[in-house]
Parts: C-alpha cells; sequence; structure tokens
C-alpha cells in the first residue's frame, strides 16, 4: 500500500485520511489484492468507519476472494 490514502488509514491518521476523501480520493481505488477496503485491518475500526461513511464497496472481494 503506497498510495496517500492508505497510509493514512494503515496508520490511523484520520484527520489527514479524511481531508484526502474531503478532496476527492477515490475508497473503491482498486489494487493488485484487492480494494482499499480490503487492505485494512479488521481491528481498524476507524479506518473502516471512515471509508464506509465515504461510499467504500463492504462487498469488495480481496484478489483471493
Amino acid at each position: 500500500m503506497t498510495e496517500p490514502l492508505s497510509l493514512c488509514l494503515e496508520s490511523n491518521h484520520l484527520e489527514c485520511a479524511s481531508l484526502l476523501l474531503q478532496c476527492g480520493a477515490d475508497v473503491n481505488q482498486q489494487y493488485f489484492l484487492g480494494y482499499e477496503i480490503n487492505l485494512l485491518s479488521f481491528e481498524n475500526h476507524n479506518s473502516l468507519e471512515l471509508i464506509l461513511k465515504h461510499g467504500a464497496n463492504p462487498d469488495a472481494l480481496s484478489r483471493s476472494g
């Protein structure tokens, strides 16, 4: 994960992630292993909640399904 939004979400910098989302960052960005929502840890509740509020697809599948 090297995209700015991914880095913010992964390191729990929610203010930064929120600003990126307000400026149009794509919460449904597809990566090699899946979508943004697939790359977050389930323990990272705050980041998951943030991207879901901004339209992340909760049904997005990872590369392995």
